[in-house]
């Protein structure tokens, strides 16, 4: 009685790997202590792949010419033949590919009992999943209020999440500033740090770091935003009229008016005014586009004067001010004084002569 024994395995690649499957065909009709013979015209490995193009091998040593018909297609007893075929797949991840391969003799060298073989192996298609994911921050977090003109760092950490390790990894900005890295390679699992650095400007800003990576060609890629706002406090102070004149002795009336002219509210607004304390005003706060009206008066006034409101205001403890200034014009009105003297100053009888003189000056 005769037989055989297909030898083949199994394997785990990746896709479009080349695979090498190796085949050993044994005569083992002498297993379990029986006599055995030879198995004659052994044909080619017919190999079943499933879902992929099926493929023949021949097979390439072991086999002799038995029979002596003049072709080596003979196995002995015992004998194991050898064959090798190389092919590849395409398959998506995790794909499992398993082929069956099948090889025939006979008992005889015309004819005779066919006997078969068949044997598995199977092909693990493990596809690669590299990946990465950045993680950008502004200052250190996001979405901060920062005041315009301060120093910006932006942080772009970037790890590497993927099974492969990547190369000609580098992080641009969309809004143009320049990133620096540490590196250019990550291992599985490694991160770094990478860094770009800039000043506020006013308003509401935000920038996406974009990190990518290489392996085998492949490129992937992750992106995070990051924003902040720009803070710019401004106030602004108006003390009208410009100009006006008073009669000496009297008073200056004066409106002011304090606005918010930055983006973000302000506290502690206060106005002051060396030469019309009248004016001095505690505000407080005053939100963003806010103002506020009132009017004051001077002392009174004997000469023309220039006098300066000045306004003072905070943002966290960013200190800002303003100030304007009004002038005030003296009109000083006539004075005339009128002496009236007599000559003489009696007379001895109703009718008698008198000379009176009038003087007359401009003590302006």
């Amino acid at each position: 009685m005769s037989g055989l024994k297909l030898n083949v395995g199994s394997i785990t690649i990746e896709p479009s790997q080349e695979v090498k499957f190796c085949y050993a065909v044994t005569n083992n009709s002498n297993s379990g202590g029986k006599l055995g013979a030879p198995l004659y015209n052994i044909s080619k490995i017919a190999d079943d792949n499933g879902m992929y193009p099926d493929f023949e091998v021949s097979i390439s040593s072991g086999l002799t010419d038995i029979d002596k018909d003049g072709v080596a297609d003979d196995l002995a007893v015992g004998a194991t033949a050898y064959a090798e075929y190389v092919t590849a797949f395409d398959g998506d991840q995790d794909t499992t590919v398993t082929n069956i391969a099948k090889v025939y003799g006979f008992d005889s060298p015309s004819g005779g009992i066919k006997y078969e073989a068949s044997d598995t192996a199977t092909v693990n298609i493990d596809a690669p999943a590299p990946a990465l994911t950045i993680n950008k921050l502004t200052n250190g977090a996001d979405g901060l209020n920062i005041l315009m003109g301060s120093a910006i760092t932006w942080t772009y950490e970037v790890t590497n999440t993927g099974d492969r390790a990547l190369s000609n990894v580098y992080v641009e900005d969309n809004q143009g500033v320049v990133v620096t890295c540490p590196k250019s390679t990550l291992a599985i699992s490694e991160s770094m740090t990478c860094t770009a650095t800039g000043t506020a400007i006013a308003g509401s800003y935000s920038n996406i770091g974009t990190a990518y990576g290489t392996w085998d060609s492949q490129q992937e890629s992750a992106t995070d935003a990051s924003s902040y706002f720009g803070a710019n406090p401004a106030i602004d102070i108006q003390k009208a009229p410009d100009t006006q004149t008073v009669i000496e002795g009297q008073k200056a009336t004066f409106t002011i008016t304090v606005t918010n002219t930055g983006n973000v509210p302000l506290t502690d607004v206060t106005v002051t005014d060396a030469l019309a304390s009248d004016c001095n005003k505690a505000i407080g706060a005053l939100d963003v586009s806010g103002s506020t009206s009132y009017t004051c008066q001077s002392p009174a006034i004997t000469a023309d004067m220039t006098n300066v409101a000045v306004v003072s205001a905070k943002y966290g403890t960013t200190q800002i001010g303003d100030d304007d200034s009004a002038n005030v014009v003296v009109d000083y009105l006539p004075n005339i004084e009128v002496t009236k003297s007599a000559d003489p100053t009696s007379v001895p009888e109703t009718g008698g002569s008198v000379t009176f003189t009038f003087s007359v000056k401009n003590k302006a």
